[in-house]
């Protein structure tokens, strides 16, 4: 009988130990538990400022993509408007070169005359002087 008080005693010693030993793993569970507790709650927040950033940078993506739209827009329109301004001055120009060269023409001829004039003036000249 004694010798089973014994053993009892040495198997409820060991289950106190394994009791304590329970009781330290269970309070670091507990700790590890807030640990993550936190951990998650940090995390969460990291999320919701990610979402507020990506909705920021989604937002000024828009607004620059349509501003570029627009200056896009307005540069194609002014490269439009440059084509139909050379279109009109190479006609221009093709105009002025057509009309120079009538005026070149027209300058040789009266040059021409003028010179045909001068030599009968020279001609009526030396007949006055030999009459």
């Amino acid at each position: 009988l004694s010798r089973e008080l014994r053993d009892t005693q040495k198997d409820n010693l060991h289950l106190k130990e394994r009791n304590a030993d329970l009781k330290e793993s269970n309070i670091d569970l507990k700790e590890s538990n807030i640990e993550l507790k936190e951990s998650n709650i940090e995390l969460k927040e990291s999320i919701s400022e990610l979402k507020k950033t990506h909705s920021d940078l989604s937002s000024q993506t828009t607004e620059k993509m349509d501003e570029l739209t627009r200056e896009l827009r307005d540069t194609q329109r002014n490269v439009d408007k440059l084509e139909y301004s050379k279109v009109h001055l190479e006609e221009r120009i093709n105009d002025l070169k057509k009309i120079n060269s009538h005026l070149e023409k027209t300058n040789s001829l009266l040059e021409a005359g003028n010179s045909d004039l001068k030599t009968r003036l020279q001609q009526q000249q030396q007949s006055t002087e030999l009459k």
